[in-house]
């Protein structure tokens, strides 16, 4: 990363948005649309979810997070490779997904993985849900290929797929 471009990150984290607004103008073109599209990427977060899946994983004796997640995060070969604004993604999903994988703090053999999926549009919502009838009926391959990975080094349930209803921020501003 050029420092021009560190700085402006420095400038923007710490809310000085005055002096974020002169090192953004210093960029080079292709470094702006780096700062613009990773923007686009984190403002998009903000629209409301379509749903959310919850699923409950207890590690295997003598395994740990670093275990399980090697195998939960697709490999390669399981994605398309998308590349945007100079930033590579790996495509595994047919629609935006964040996954948020946590440990319990009074069981660190407990991980909860809390999926959060958006759709553009009722024709992209109804490709999910086709997805999710085919995944659940073992229809998947890659996804298939997940699961007896995820199986050896931890246990798991499903907790449900819950379609999203409301979605209100509670907390103080970032």
């Amino acid at each position: 990363m050029s420092s021009r471009l560190t700085a402006f990150w420095e400038s923007f984290q710490n809310k000085d948005f005055s002096t974020a607004q002169e090192k953004f103008d210093a960029l080079e073109s292709n470094n702006k649309q780096a700062v613009l599209a990773e923007l686009f990427q984190k403002s998009e977060y903000h629209r409301t979810p379509a749903m959310v899946s919850v699923l409950r994983r207890r590690l295997h004796d003598n395994q740990s997070f670093k275990d399980f997640y090697q195998a939960w995060f697709p490999s390669e070969d399981m994605c398309n490779k998308v590349e945007m604004a100079g930033q590579v993604y790996q495509q595994h999903f047919e629609t935006p997904v964040r996954v948020i994988n946590a440990i319990n703090s009074n069981d660190p053999n407990e991980i909860i993985s809390v999926g959060i999926t958006w759709v553009a549009n009722k024709e992209e919502e109804q490709g999910l849900w086709e997805y999710i009838k085919n995944a659940t009926m073992g229809e998947d391959k890659n996804n298939e290929l997940r699961h007896d990975r995820i199986e050896e080094v931890a246990e798991g349930e499903l907790l449900g797929i819950f379609h999203v209803e409301t979605d209100d921020n509670l907390g103080a501003p970032f």
